[in-house]
């Protein structure tokens, strides 16, 4: 094997270590406050409803709130990514879920 095949060889070994690390360790979303557990709860309900599968797994990795205050609803949109065997990432998709401002205060 010569200098420049030893040298690819380490660039992929050391670029699929650090794409596993990124899936396994940074991309879900962390340190989440108030109603947001909430919906990261409901979306993963929603997630093992509906799709209930052993070789993809889903993981939310963004969250972006929305409030519109002439309907006093607050529309959470979660950013789910596919993965498959949990490490490989392959597709993006989006959730939205629509809540009343009025019972979320009233829960609170």
């Amino acid at each position: 094997m010569n200098n420049r095949e030893w040298s690819l060889l380490v660039i992929i070994v050391v670029s699929m270590f650090l794409l596993f690390s990124k899936s396994l360790y940074f991309d879900e979303v962390k340190n989440l406050d108030g109603f947001d557990i909430v919906f990261k709860e409901d979306i993963e309900k929603t997630i093992e409803q509906t799709y209930n599968n052993t070789i993809i797994k889903y993981r939310l990795v963004k969250i972006t709130k929305e409030e519109k205050t002439e309907d006093d609803k607050i529309i959470y949109i979660g950013r789910i990514r596919k993965y498959i065997l949990g490490v490989l990432p392959f597709s993006d998709i989006k959730i939205k879920i629509e809540y009343d401002e009025s019972k979320v205060k009233n829960e609170s």
